[in-house]
């Protein structure tokens, strides 16, 4: 994961919390910030949140076959992850998702 991947709000994991990111500083070392505690990591302190049901669940997301939907945005499971459509590359993780719906509905999934 790289710095670059992220926006403010993006959650991921810190350890075994899961936290908001609320600061990225990749001017001379990639570092964030979250919430639970005071200062900035290290991006390497870091980890993504593997995309699962579950997290589609949470976002909102309704289940119909193997797929979810949530205002008009369609997530198709498949073996290596999940997709929106061909255009769009194979989502993984929850911050992808993140950004793709904010991308295109301008509001936050979480």
């Amino acid at each position: 994961m790289k710095s670059n991947e992220l926006r403010i709000g993006n959650l991921i994991y810190h350890g075994n919390d899961v936290v908001t990111v609320q600061i990225i500083d990749n001017q001379y070392r990639e570092y964030i910030a979250s919430e639970e505690g005071e200062g900035i990591w290290p991006i390497e302190y870091f980890q993504p949140i593997e995309l699962t049901k579950e997290w589609l669940l949470k976002a909102g997301f309704k289940p119909f076959d193997k797929d979810f939907a949530k205002n008009g945005i369609i997530v198709h499971s498949r073996k290596r992850g999940y997709v929106i459509n061909k255009k769009v590359p194979i989502m993984q993780y929850v911050h992808q998702l993140q950004n793709y719906y904010y991308a295109n509905r301008n509001e936050e999934l979480y």
